[in-house]
């Protein structure tokens, strides 16, 4: 509330008085001065502190990261603009998933982005050509500016079959196709009676087959990076 809000000085110091012990989580949500020379924009940052007792004094400086920005084009596989896609900015590891606008010309851009691994990608359902994908790995530096061009690509399909440990098919068996680092990238199929699957519109990225309720014997990872395509992963055994 605002009787725990305070403003930093010039010197970016800052007081704040709490009763402990306990918890305490600090939000510094930090704004551009209007006569700000450069302009810059700064990353808000939450700090999680531990109060031992009351009247004790806790010391933490906190650095602020300056705001990216990622920005970029999407087109489709004959060159021209894909105005309609579906575009998506997501952070590596923890975090949510950022969905900018895109215009008439296919451009997008996302603004106040921290620094790290970013996974940009697109989709769009085209009638005659099905799904079409694009992703890629980007770094974004403290304060930078990341450009990127996605050409779409026809989605890739992951087929197999499904047996026991003596060679039978195992019909009604629920299994997906899981993205590495990226738990956003899932895909869930269900074998038919003869043990067959699909697992389709995947991207072109780096996935681990697995069952949901039953495991499947060893590690099945597929890259399907670089245009692979379908991909045929054979007999899996699951136990």
């Amino acid at each position: 509330d605002d009787a725990n809000s305070v403003v930093t000085d010039a010197s970016g110091a800052f007081r704040l008085r709490f009763d402990g012990p306990g918890v305490v989580e600090l939000w510094i949500a930090p704004s551009v001065h209007p006569t700000s020379a450069d302009g810059t924009r700064w990353i808000a940052a939450q700090v999680r502190e531990e109060l031992v007792a009351s009247g004790s004094l806790v010391a933490r400086d906190v650095v602020l990261d300056r705001a990216a920005r990622i920005e970029g084009i999407v087109k489709r596989p004959g060159g021209e603009a894909a105005p309609d896609s579906y575009v998506f900015v997501l952070p590596l590891g923890d975090g949510g998933i950022d969905v900018p606008h895109v215009s008439s010309d296919g451009r997008f851009l996302v603004n106040d982005v921290k620094p790290g691994q970013y996974l940009v990608g697109a989709n769009e359902e085209i009638p005659g050509q099905g799904s079409l994908t694009w992703c890629e790995l980007v770094e974004v530096e403290d304060g930078g500016e990341v450009s990127v061009q996605g050409v779409l690509a026809p989605a890739a399909t992951v087929r197999g079959v499904i047996v026991d440990a003596e060679g039978l098919p195992v019909g009604d068996l629920e299994l997906r196709a899981r993205g590495l680092d990226v738990d956003h990238f899932v895909r869930n199929a269900t074998t038919d009676a003869a043990g067959r699957f699909e697992l389709p519109k995947l991207y072109p990225w780096r996935f681990t087959i697995e069952g949901v309720e039953r495991e499947i014997v060893g590690a099945v990872d597929v890259d399907l990076g670089d245009g692979m395509g379908d991909v045929d992963v054979g007999a899996l055994v699951a136990q």
